[in-house]
């Protein structure tokens, strides 16, 4: 696929620039900046695409999402949006391979870029834009991962275009309750 050819639509490479603001953002970072920083990125669009996605009630939503609440973890955040429908089902398992990734970072003072094995190997199963376009190929791990984030994120904005918020339900009255259900 070539961004300039006549027939691409120039939405289907919204996320190439995306994902080159991405790639700007984390120039000059190094690989554990990237591996760190990126997921974060990633991690707060899951959050903001989750509480969009429920009903607008600011103490809920915060209790849910805080660090200490049910959706306060990068992997239950990643489930729940595939739950909502946020996320197609390839794409959630890549997140969690972003996660790992994202863990290998945190958790290993010893890896300080993307050259570990282990973490190239991890690189090279996320798909990113690859899943549409199987002759596309991001130059290394890093890159293959900051694709893989970048892609996550447009589609969560493309899955929340033509949503709205679901409606917090009416207080019903016990008493119409009632008479209802002895009719």
């Amino acid at each position: 696929m070539d961004p300039n050819s006549p027939t691409v639509n120039s939405e289907d490479w919204a996320w190439y620039d995306h994902y080159l603001r991405l790639e700007g953002v984390f120039a000059f970072d190094s690989g554990r900046a990237v591996g760190l920083l990126a997921a974060a990125l990633l991690d707060k669009n899951l959050s903001e695409a989750i509480a969009l996605s429920l009903a607008d009630n600011k103490g809920v939503l915060d209790s849910l999402l805080k660090e200490s609440g049910p959706l306060g973890t990068f992997r239950a955040r990643i489930d729940m949006a595939f739950a909502l429908g946020l996320l197609p089902e390839a794409m959630h398992r890549e997140l969690h391979l972003v996660r790992k990734i994202r863990n290998e970072f945190a958790h290993h003072p010893d890896i300080v870029d993307f050259s570990a094995e282990h973490i190239k190997d991890r690189c090279a199963e996320l798909l990113g834009p690859r899943r549409y376009d199987p002759n596309f190929a991001a130059q290394d791990a890093r890159h293959s991962y900051l694709h893989a984030i970048s892609f996550a994120i447009f589609t969560l904005r493309f899955a929340l275009q033509p949503r709205e918020r679901p409606a917090i339900p009416r207080a019903i009255d016990m008493a119409d309750l009632f008479k209802e259900i002895m009719l």
